[in-house]
C-alpha cells in the first residue's frame, strides 16, 4: 500500500499536480523504533546487527511529515543492509 501511495505521490509531482505535505508532531524515538522493528527480518537474514543511538539532547517531539521521514529511514536502512555483509549498521541521531 505504501509503495502504491509513493508511486501516486511521485506521479502527482511529475505532472505538476498539487502535492501536500501534512506535518504532525511525532515522537522521533518511537518512529525510529517502528522503522527498525520493521527492518529486523531483513537484518537478521543478513546476520548483521542494527544499532541505534539517539542523543539525549534531541527533543522527543518533532514537527515533520511522518510518512516521508519513515520513507527516508527505510530507504537509508535498506541500502545499508544491501551493502553490509558482516558487522553492524549504526543509526546515530
Amino acid at each position: 500500500m505504501h509503495l502504491v501511495n509513493d508511486i501516486l505521490a511521485y506521479t502527482s509531482i511529475s505532472f505538476n499536480k498539487e502535492f501536500r505535505m501534512i506535518y504532525e508532531n511525532i515522537d522521533i524515538r518511537k518512529t525510529v523504533e517502528e522503522v527498525t522493528n520493521m527492518m529486523q527480518i531483513r537484518i537478521k537474514m543478513r546476520k548483521i546487527k542494527l544499532i541505534t543511538e539517539i542523543d539525549k539532547d534531541i527533543p522527543h517531539v518533532f514537527c515533520t511529515e511522518p510518512r516521508r521521514l519513515k520513507q527516508i529511514l527505510i530507504n537509508l536502512i535498506s541500502n545499508a543492509v544491501k551493502f553490509t555483509f558482516k558487522g553492524f549498521i549504526k543509526i546515530k541521531i
